[in-house]
């Protein structure tokens, strides 16, 4: 018995476009989404390998495969549904990293129960949906080619951006974040963390830990936080802001006409 971890129906926020998630949508997961908290669990009894879809009379809303049913619960336990699964459509896009996913839309009985995906979904990180469409045989995916959604900041996250704006926060710890391109605000967290703005006007806050922080190119905002930080501005000519925050700090402005301010931080700074 095949079990999934997915996404609620409403776990995704639209940036731009459709809230059906259709082509040219641009949405992500919430900053501060966690699996432990958010995560959807299908326990799938099934006589075949595939996940197959619903290709037959929409107003029936029964699915190809008879045999593919079971349970939807939330992350804390509760029911959510039961009954006869079937995939009634699918969204694609491709990950800052390039790899293609995808997004594919379940029901019960016509109802839409959450989404499950063959690829990873970072929370804060924006995608742009490519194409979407139904599924039926020729594109029904194999249950071993779908990935559990178990994103949760306080692991040791490596995370690239995408040429969006983006909030993203990590946790508790040693993370990797590359902004990637768009002004982005990103929250490193209380471990030792390694922070890269790229290009854009970003800001970035390290929180605690002994943090490397780079804000790229742009005019960027930078916090080192408590700790002994490394911060740069970036290459590029921008007007780089950084406030270097408490302990031992190694600053380096970069080109361009900086300001530079080696004590404490202004207070109650956090993601909203």
């Amino acid at each position: 018995m095949p079990t999934i971890l997915g996404f609620a129906p409403n776990a995704f926020e639209v940036l731009s476009g459709s809230s059906a998630l259709n082509s040219g949508t641009r949405f992500r997961l919430p900053p501060e989404w966690e699996a432990s908290e958010d995560l959807y669990e299908f326990d799938i009894t099934d006589a075949d390998a595939t996940f197959q879809g619903d290709t037959g009379d929409d107003a029936n809303e029964v699915g190809d495969d008879s045999s593919q049913d079971g349970t939807v619960r939330d992350a804390q336990g509760t029911l959510v549904d039961s009954g006869q699964f079937y995939l009634e459509d699918v969204r694609t896009f491709t990950d800052p990293e390039g790899n293609t996913v995808n997004l594919y839309r379940v029901e019960i009985a016509g109802n839409h129960v959450g989404w499950i995906a063959d690829g990873e979904l970072k929370a804060g990180v924006v995608y742009e949906v490519s194409s979407d469409g139904n599924v039926s045989a020729s594109n029904d995916p194999n249950y071993t080619d779908l990935v559990d959604a178990n994103f949760d900041e306080d692991d040791a996250n490596s995370i690239l951006g995408s040429g969006f704006d983006e909030t993203l926060i990590a946790g508790d710890e040693a993370d990797s974040i590359d902004g990637g391109a768009g002004d982005d605000e990103i929250y490193a967290g209380t471990a030792n963390d390694v922070v890269a703005g790229n290009t854009g006007n970003d800001f970035v806050y390290g929180g605690a830990g002994d943090d490397t922080a780079d804000g790229g190119s742009g005019d960027d905002t930078i916090y080192g936080g408590t700790g002994s930080d490394s911060i740069s501005g970036g290459g590029g000519t921008g007007r780089d802001v950084v406030y270097a925050g408490t302990d031992n700090d190694t600053v380096d402005g970069g080109q361009g006409a900086d300001f530079i301010d080696g004590g404490d931080l202004p207070p109650q700074l956090g993601p909203a």
